[in-house]
């Protein structure tokens, strides 16, 4: 039991990474499109 359970915190470890990054790439996506928008729109 012991091993799977350190299975499972280890997948939720890399989802949690994997979340992060997601949203980092996210944001520097919104600030490209912020930059390189046309300011009247």
């Amino acid at each position: 039991m012991e091993y799977s359970a350190k299975m499972l915190l280890n997948k939720e470890e890399r989802w949690t990474k994997a979340m992060k990054l997601l949203l980092t790439n996210l944001r520097a996506v919104m600030v490209q499109i912020a930059v390189l928008r046309p300011s009247g729109m």
